[in-house]
């Protein structure tokens, strides 16, 4: 939703953007879902080679969900899905990078703004906040 009227407007991706982001989401899914369902647009497509294996990729609301599978003898031999999950919370994903510039003298203070990291980034994530 990065290049959408509502969001452009309000500058410097951040935390603010990101929750305004899931409410441009909530507002403009239902109308997509509808265009799909009724010929006005195509669902995103998958590809397959002729090996056997497939890939489906498609944009979500956490950020890039993969699919993977290889299919043999009419049977899937091989399956991977790839969450967004992995990407924002890997080594050096946007949640570490926003984490590690939490600058604030204040525990209590800092405590706070790492939920609202992670609550902004993934809210699908189980998670604790621990002083490191």
């Amino acid at each position: 939703r990065a290049g959408d009227p509502l969001l452009t407007g309000l500058g410097t991706p951040g935390l603010g953007v990101r929750f305004a982001a899931r409410l441009v989401e909530l507002a403009r899914l239902p109308g997509e879902i509808l265009a799909v369902l009724t010929g006005e647009t195509q669902s995103p497509s998958a590809s397959r080679d002729e090996t056997g294996a497939g890939f489906g990729a498609v944009e979500a609301a956490r950020g890039l969900l993969v699919h993977t599978a290889t299919i043999e003898q009419d049977r899937v031999s091989a399956y991977r899905m790839l969450p967004p999950t992995e990407r924002n919370f890997a080594g050096r994903g946007i949640a570490a990078r926003c984490l590690d510039d939490l600058h604030t003298a204040n525990e209590d203070e800092r405590r706070l703004r790492a939920n609202l990291v992670v609550n902004a980034i993934d809210p699908c994530v189980a998670y604790e906040v621990r002083a490191g």
